[in-house]
């Protein structure tokens, strides 16, 4: 454990940083955000993908466009 701990510390004072990635669930950032004072446009997804707020979507021959709300709603014919 201890070799482990200083090959990391190791790797990071050559490098000089390091980088991390999390999955965080979308609620919990958009909290962080609103108690920052910063609002986060909405997003909409649609088979497993995510869309930001505006994206246009054709879906069973539908325009479909992400509201602020983050709800698909008609725009429209493909």
């Amino acid at each position: 454990m201890r070799i482990a701990a200083l090959s990391i510390l190791a790797l990071v004072a050559l490098t000089g940083c390091i980088s991390l990635t999390a999955d965080l669930p979308e609620e919990m950032i958009r909290h962080a955000a609103r108690e920052d004072g910063a609002d986060i446009g909405a997003s909409c997804s649609q088979d497993g993908n995510r869309f930001s707020e505006g994206a246009l979507v054709c879906m069973a021959g539908q325009r479909m466009v992400c509201d602020p709300t983050g709800r698909w709603i008609k725009d429209g014919e493909c």
